[in-house]
């Protein structure tokens, strides 16, 4: 049997079919950008005008004093009235904290000598906090009693409130001399603090009642201000002599 010959496929009319194809589509565009609106954009040029001023290089200092500001001269304060504050004592304005009362307790004490603070580096002064009630004698303390509850602080207490709170009642406990007719024993021997003598008496006076405490806290703040003035007036008595 004779083989049939088998035809290949013409490629050159597939070619041309090809080349007849349309070329493609262009992409479609993207769709259009939203618009700013104005107050937007006057936002935004105003913070970019504030970032380029606060970043802007700052000139170098000039040593040229600077010219000063302009003062109103308000005249010759009456008389009586002093510019400078005389009251730095902070109160809390409650029944038994405020001016009034402090100044009624002060007109009732006696006067200080700063010629103690000289001679024995204390002075002390019977305070009648509410008369024929309360009446307290308080002394100064020596930068040694400072220093000793200082350092004693560390051991009776962990937080820094606590330790605040303690150095106020040991403050008190070595500053008070009497309360009424009751005088308390020194706690300290050869003028060095005893441990245990402190204990004794702080614990005598942190027995009294709360309200109590809180007098002679405020009280002792006073007096210790007190205290602060006699230096302020002598130092005031050289510098006008």
């Amino acid at each position: 049997m004779s083989k049939k010959k088998v035809q290949r496929p013409d490629i050159s009319q597939v070619k041309r079919r090809l080349e007849k194809k349309p070329p493609p589509e262009p992409p479609p565009e993207p769709p259009p950008a939203p618009r700013v609106r104005p107050d937007t954009f006057k936002e935004a040029e105003s913070f970019m005008k504030e970032y380029a001023e606060l970043n802007a290089p700052q000139p170098e200092p000039s040593d040229e004093p600077a010219e000063e500001e302009a003062r109103v001269d308000l005249g010759p304060l009456p008389e009586g009235v002093s510019a400078e504050a005389t009251d730095r004592v902070f109160y809390r304005n409650t029944p038994i904290d405020n001016a009034d009362v402090r100044a009624t307790i002060e007109s009732r004490c006696g006067e200080m000598d700063f010629a103690d603070l000289v001679m024995t580096g204390r002075v002390v002064q019977d305070v009648p906090v509410l008369s024929g009630k309360l009446e307290v004698t308080f002394q100064s303390l020596l930068g040694s009693e400072i220093f000793w509850i200082e350092r004693q602080s560390e051991r009776e207490a962990l937080t820094d409130w606590a330790v605040s709170s303690w150095l106020g009642y040991a403050r008190l406990v070595l500053s008070l001399v009497a309360v009424n007719d009751r005088e308390f024993q020194p706690y300290a021997k050869k003028r060095e603090i005893d441990p245990d003598l402190f204990q004794s008496k702080f614990k005598l006076i942190m027995d009294m009642g709360e309200k109590q405490l809180e007098l002679l806290l405020v009280n002792l703040n006073w007096f210790n201000y007190r205290v602060e003035q006699l230096y302020l007036d002598d130092f005031e008595q050289l510098k006008n002599g």
